[in-house]
Order: structure tokens, then C-alpha cells, then sequence
């Protein structure tokens, strides 16, 4: 039997599709219903999803019954499922199955009931679905029902060929290259990230971290989201960068994101955020070999590049470095 008169199929990933059962036109005309008739039946069937209240004459309504309950609340009882396997099983020497359709409300006991029933009829094969029993299910008797669903990400895989680049960077005293593989628009689908100090912890870490991304970008997550969540993330290596229009990373994952976002986003809009002042928060209150709190001060040193420590009027480096006084 049919599922519905009217039925709403989920498309992958999103949307839905309207189905009509086109057996309608055919049974009105065998059962004598003048083409106007048909007609009006139809257009009141698409719109309400049930025959009861139409053109139809009341006996023919069991004709249109189907396996899901109306509005009203006809349907196929899950008797009639079993007695129409019952009704072929005798002229076939395989056993024959097919799906008993059964209210959200089925008991266990009911369907014990139902399976007895079936072995008592010689049938060999059985399957019961239960309205509702699963999260996401493919067609549905009411378009509010699949305009409310919570749709199932989609993941959408590179093909086995396609562009990619290959980028070398250096953050502090970190070595490392980063793959990147496009889709045919070139949007940005995966990363690999190799980092120099193989077999290490850092990469192991890394590689986890690429995974990652790449999957979350074939999900569906934007790369904007992405670049906004990481970019300036702190910790070790850290430092100044081969990169012109990166000039000092606070980490490798800082450098990645910013340097994606760059490459891979229009008008990528990163927060303002002055990285010196973000290193000088980073140094902030260490101490020198007297045991005194010194302030590291985003001044950066024009000999050796490194920050500088303000001692008084001026500022030192660790080089030897002196602004000078006075």
C-alpha cells in the first residue's frame, strides 16, 4: 500500500520534496468519476492529505486508505498488512516480506500479538516499522514535521584529484609546511600540517589538529569561523615568522589560522589586536637573575629584533643593547 495520499520526502543535507500519489487520477476514473469530479477530489486531496470531506462517496473511501493514519485517523490496520502477505504467500515457494507499518503507540505485547498472527498464516517474513521510532526518518505525512527537523550534517569529501598548495613556514624555532587542498570552486576543503620535529609530541599534536579542521570544513563549518576562533591563540613556539604579512605569530596555530584567512577569505576581518602588545602580556611580570619583577615592554630591539626592558629613562636588551639615557 501506499505510505500516504500526500507525503514529504528530506532531501540530503537539506529542503524537502512534496509527492503525490498519482494512483488517485486512475482509481477516480475506475471507480465512474466524471474528469471534473477527479479534478476537485485531487486538489482537495493535496490540500488536506485525506479523501474524507471531498467529492468522494463514503463507500469508496476504504479504496484510499493507506498505511499511515490521516487526520482523521484512517489508515491500514496492521492486520491488513499481514493478511496481504498471506494472501501471496501460497503461490510462492520463497518466503515473501514486507514492511507492517504500525502507530506510535505500539505496544510490545502488540506486536507479539502481530507475529503470531503471521506465523499462524504460514508467512515466513516479517518486518515492522514504528511511527517516529528512529530520529531522522525519510518521509513524513506533514510538512511542519519536516520543516522543524534537525537535519543531519552532510559531509562532502575532496575528489581523488584536486588542487592543492604548499606552503613553508617558520614560527620562532619551528619549521614547518602547510598543505592545502581546494574544491573545484576553490574553496578551501582540507589542511596537512608537517611539522619538523617529526615523531615529536608537537606533531602528533598538529596532524590531530589538521584532521580536525579538514573534517569540520567538509561538515559544512565555515573557514571564517574557523580564523575568528584561533587566530592569536598563545603558547610555545611562538616568535617572529618568514611571513612579510605575518610578522610575529603567538603560535603555530595562531599563524595558520591568520595565514588561511588571508589566502583563503575575501575581506578577512581579524579582531585589531596588536600582537606586540599580545607578547608584552605574555612577558609580563618576569624576573631577572636578582629575583626582581621586570616588565618587558613591546620596544623592540633594532640589533637582535628582540623586546626590550625599560630601565628608567631607557631601554636595555639582553644583546647588550642600551637606548641610552638622558
Amino acid at each position: 500500500p501506499e505510505f500516504s495520499l500526500v507525503k514529504y520526502k528530506t532531501m540530503a543535507g537539506k529542503g524537502y520534496m512534496k509527492m503525490i500519489n498519482e494512483g488517485i487520477t486512475d482509481s477516480l476514473i475506475g471507480l465512474g468519476y466524471a474528469p471534473e469530479q477527479v479534478g476537485k477530489i485531487k486538489e482537495y486531496a493535496i490540500e488536506k492529505g485525506t479523501m474524507e470531506g471531498s467529492l468522494l462517496e463514503e463507500a469508496h473511501l476504504p479504496v484510499f486508505d493507506c498505511a499511515i493514519a490521516s487526520d482523521n485517523g484512517r489508515c491500514l490496520t496492521p492486520e491488513a498488512h499481514i493478511k496481504m502477505l498471506a494472501a501471496i504467500q501460497p503461490h510462492i515457494s520463497s518466503g515473501i516480506s514486507k514492511t507492517v507499518n504500525l502507530p506510535n503507540s505500539t505496544t510490545v505485547e502488540e506486536i507479539e500479538k502481530y507475529v503470531i498472527m503471521a506465523w499462524q498464516m504460514g508467512i515466513k517474513g516479517l518486518t515492522f516499522y514504528r511511527d517516529g521510532c528512529k530520529v531522522y526518518q525519510p518521509l513524513s505525512t506533514k510538512k511542519e514535521e519536516i520543516e522543524n527537523k534537525e537535519f543531519c550534517p552532510v559531509r562532502k569529501k575532496l575528489p581523488v584529484d584536486c588542487a592543492s598548495r604548499r606552503h613553508k613556514f617558520r614560527v620562532g624555532d619551528a619549521d614547518g609546511y602547510l598543505h592545502t587542498g581546494m574544491y573545484e570552486d576553490g574553496t578551501l576543503g582540507e589542511i596537512f600540517i608537517t611539522i619538523s620535529k617529526e615523531g615529536s609530541a608537537l606533531a602528533g599534536l598538529f596532524d590531530t589538529i589538521a584532521t580536525l579542521v579538514s573534517i569540520s570544513l567538509q561538515y559544512g563549518v565555515s573557514l571564517e569561523a574557523l580564523v575568528q576562533k584561533f587566530s592569536y591563540v598563545k603558547f610555545e613556539p611562538a616568535g617572529f615568522t618568514n611571513n612579510d604579512d605575518i610578522k610575529i605569530a603567538t603560535s603555530i596555530v595562531d599563524y595558520i589560522f591568520r595565514y588561511l584567512g588571508k589566502n583563503y577569505l575575501v575581506n578577512c576581518d581579524l579582531d585589531p589586536i596588536n600582537v606586540i602588545q599580545v607578547l608584552d602580556k605574555i612577558k609580563e611580570g618576569s624576573k631577572n637573575s636578582s629575583g626582581e619583577e621586570v616588565k618587558i615592554s613591546s620596544k623592540l630591539c633594532p640589533q637582535c629584533g628582540g623586546f626590550m626592558i625599560r630601565t628608567g629613562s631607557c631601554y636595555t636588551c639582553d644583546c647588550g643593547f642600551n637606548t641610552g639615557c638622558g
